[in-house]
């Protein structure tokens, strides 16, 4: 099959954040079911150092305490989603939603699951553009993650062909999903 991007952004950082964990199950099946692919994926918590760097524009701002407090309070998945068509950021925004949940389209995950009367609990996050993808790999994974994914970028960029129809079928979605849950229950229940 033939490489036909749209904007050439093969990779982008996804995360659900503590308000999110409830529904993991119904927001991983929407990624998946949008045949983006789970690269990597780690269950974690956050410091406030992080928060920081990856919310600059809100540090200030008479929610950032809130938003802070609700980020602090749980475990997070982090994850970098792969699309084979190149429209990572673009295609995991659609499915993300309005940051507002009271506004976000029907059947988004912050539509679905975000809280309607809170606006900063709206269940996951996800970068708006190539270079916020790329800074929050190298924030959240490393600089390691970010030269791999980088080069993986550029590869596919610069390719005629792909072949990723396995990691597009249900039964790799299926388990990778089963994966992602049994290690949330396992780190959740310590």
């Amino acid at each position: 099959m033939i490489n036909e991007s749209k904007d050439g952004v093969y990779y982008t950082y996804a995360m659900i954040k503590p308000d999110g964990m409830e529904n993991i199950s119904g927001i991983l099946d929407l990624i998946l079911d949008s045949n983006l692919i789970i690269d990597k994926y780690q269950i974690d918590t956050l410091d406030e150092q992080i928060i920081e760097e990856n919310y600059p524009h809100c540090v200030g701002k008479d929610f950032y305490e809130g938003m802070k407090n609700n980020l602090l309070s749980g475990l997070v998945l982090k994850m970098v989603l792969y699309d084979k068509e190149g429209n990572a950021v673009s295609k995991y925004r659609k499915i993300l939603g309005n940051t507002n949940s009271l506004v976000a389209d029907n059947g988004t995950i912050r539509n679905l699951y975000g809280n309607k009367e809170v606006s900063f609990k709206n269940a996951a996050h996800g970068s708006g553009n190539e270079k916020e993808a790329f800074d929050e790999i190298k924030r959240f994974f490393g600089e390691d993650a970010l030269n791999y994914y980088s080069y993986l970028n550029y590869l596919n960029k610069n390719s005629a062909y792909d072949d990723d129809n396995y990691m597009l079928s249900s039964i790799y979605k299926d388990m990778k999903k089963e994966e992602i849950l049994n290690k949330h229950s396992l780190v959740k229940d310590k």
